[in-house]
């Protein structure tokens, strides 16, 4: 009989534990070994399409609105950093797909993660994005002076 490995139990378990199928969970910890176990970007229609999420807190998703899906995200990205943090003296590895025999797959190290721009890590830039988002009605002003406290708090 096939014994799963001590891995795919773990993506299992977290499959399960916040409401995602395993390749959601696939895909966000190949983000999170791409981005160093700090941050990640996603996408993937469980985790409400393309998404972002940095170890500091911020968590992104293109459901924008539906804070529950937000913070089941930020609480899946966590756990899986805190595995990938917990792999750090040996390889990252993520379980294989279903029928691979629970192989572990290894990140490609020829592969670069791509850079973020230059307005993705100034908060001043991101905030008059925002501001752009209020104007044309997408964010409510709650919602922008929010954002604009979080943003201004880095500096």
């Amino acid at each position: 009989m096939y014994e799963p490995t001590p891995e795919l139990r773990q993506a299992l378990a977290a499959a399960q534990k916040f409401g995602v199928s395993l390749d959601a969970v696939r895909a966000v910890f190949d983000a999170l070994a791409a981005g160093g176990g700090r941050m990640a970007q996603f996408n993937h229609p469980d985790l409400g399409g393309m998404g972002q999420w940095s170890q500091g807190g911020m968590t992104q998703v293109g459901d924008m609105f539906n804070q529950t899906l937000k913070e089941r995200v930020g609480a899946l990205c966590s756990t899986l950093a805190g595995q990938l943090q917990g792999l750090a003296d040996g390889p990252l590895a993520m379980p294989a797909k279903a029928g691979d025999a629970g192989r572990p797959v290894q990140p490609d190290p020829t592969e670069e993660a791509k850079p973020a721009s230059p307005a993705d890590d100034d908060p001043l830039a991101l905030i008059e994005r925002l501001a752009g988002l209020r104007q044309k009605g997408i964010l409510t002003e709650d919602e922008f002076a929010a954002k604009k406290a979080e943003l201004l708090s880095r500096l």
